[in-house]
């Protein structure tokens, strides 16, 4: 179950990002965003993707530009939400092997609970921003974007550890 919600991830957030970059008139970045998804999803299809986290990173970057660029913010949360469910998955992946298939199915359904609960309070944050309007310079969102995005990734470590 893991897998196929992986894969899924990285195809929707290189997908969304390229498309809106591309609908923007940035080609060439769209094509780079293209190309590392694709890279992400081949690498990780031969288990040979160790660099995970920075995929992650640059996926989280495109999507803060996605923010500068006035792009609607469902878009942004879409990509940034599906390269943090990627990136967590990849760690949940490497932790289940090595376990029997039989004992995953509980693991599984526990992770992906917890993830859940993750995904419900940032979702319900940014639905709550939408009613709360406040006027801040872009070096603001971007620290307080990263600041969150630390935040959200802190939380799932320790979710993680926990269980």
């Amino acid at each position: 179950m893991t897998r196929p919600v992986l894969l899924a991830s990285i195809l929707v957030c290189t997908s969304v990002l390229t498309a809106t970059l591309g609908f923007n008139g940035y080609l060439i970045h769209a094509m780079v965003i293209a190309l590392i998804g694709i890279a992400w999803l081949v690498l990780h299809s031969l288990n040979k993707m160790p660099l995970d986290w920075l995929a992650f990173l640059l996926f989280s970057l495109a999507s803060l530009i996605l923010t500068w660029l006035d792009v609607s913010h469902w878009l942004v949360l879409t990509c940034i939400l599906t390269a943090l469910l990627a990136w967590d998955l990849t760690a949940f992946e490497t932790k289940l092997q090595g376990i029997p298939p039989e004992d995953t199915h509980p693991m599984e359904s526990a992770h992906f609970t917890r993830l859940a609960l993750v995904f419900g309070v940032g979702l319900a944050g940014i639905v709550a921003s939408g009613f709360i309007q406040v006027t801040i310079t872009f070096g603001l969102a971007l620290i307080l974007a990263l600041l969150s995005l630390w935040g959200v990734s802190t939380l799932v470590y320790r979710l993680r550890n926990r269980g």
